[in-house]
């Protein structure tokens, strides 16, 4: 993976990462964080797909990780 595509990976998965603390902590709800995630800047290059609500929700619940390519 070049570097630029690694420090883009990472720097979504920070992003998720607060999410999932902040709907686990209960600072925002579950459809709050879903539809936040599905909104943060490269999230497809993460997924590895286009997003959309299931895969949010996955990606929130941890049943999924990024797809390193």
């Amino acid at each position: 993976m070049s570097k630029v595509k690694e420090w883009l990976y990472d720097v979504v998965e920070e992003k998720i990462n607060i999410l999932k603390k902040a709907y686990k902590d209960e600072i925002v709800t579950k459809d709050e964080a879903i539809n936040h995630i599905m909104q943060i800047q490269n999230i497809d290059v993460w997924v590895g797909d286009e997003i959309d609500y299931s895969i949010a929700s996955e990606i929130l619940d941890g049943e999924m990780v990024g797809v390193y390519a």
